[in-house]
């Protein structure tokens, strides 16, 4: 069993595309993007919690899961990921040009470390504001700047056939763990799917 967690590396997005199919709609992630140079994440859960008090005591105690927002630090962004993702274009002389073009929305992965064996972080249905850059002079010693991404987790609407406690037909899916036991180890950094339940 794994005790503690560190690190963060293999950063890769993927396109997220809505497939209108007549009555019926999907959800698909496709087109994987390695963003390189990860340096940090921070998500902070985006909810409330509802506490009503009778007998003078918490009668009743209601969470409400919205999801994530937090901070994503890279080294660099790729010229790709500002032109899909953030809303830049290519002008007549190469130029890349800041708009206010609305970038798409993504998935993401990330490797962690545990004490024990890697795993991946998956992040569905999310959306980065434009970064907060700086450029900071060069003294005895050239540390490099960094780019911090606002990011936005919303999470999908999935299907849930389940059993036990829990009596609901749709779930909303903000984040997955993945281990190197899951089927979809090996794999979630080139086919990023939605999860499905079946028990």
């Amino acid at each position: 069993m794994s005790k503690v967690q560190f690190g963060i590396s293999d950063v890769t997005v993927f396109e997220r595309t809505e497939n209108n199919l007549g009555a019926d709609s999907s959800i698909t992630y496709s087109n994987p993007m390695a963003v390189p140079g990860a340096v940090s994440i921070s998500l902070d859960p985006q909810g409330d919690q509802n506490i009503f008090y009778a007998d003078n005591i918490k009668y009743w105690v209601g969470n409400t899961n919205q999801g994530y927002e937090g901070d994503l630090e890279i080294a660099m962004l790729p010229d790709d990921f500002k032109k899909k993702y953030l809303g830049y274009v290519t002008a007549a002389n190469g130029n890349l040009v800041e708009t206010d073009i609305v970038g798409k929305s993504f998935g993401m992965v990330f490797k962690f470390k545990t004490d024990t064996e890697d795993r991946y972080a998956v992040l569905y249905n999310c959306t980065v504001a434009r970064p907060t850059e700086e450029h900071n002079t060069v003294e005895e010693s050239a540390d490099p700047d960094t780019i911090t991404l606002t990011i936005t987790v919303a999470g999908e609407s999935v299907a849930y056939i389940g059993s036990g406690d829990i009596n609901a037909t749709t779930v909303q899916a903000f984040k997955a763990e993945v281990r190197p036991s899951d089927s979809n180890y090996a794999t979630v950094k080139t086919a990023l799917a939605l999860p499905t339940f079946d028990e």
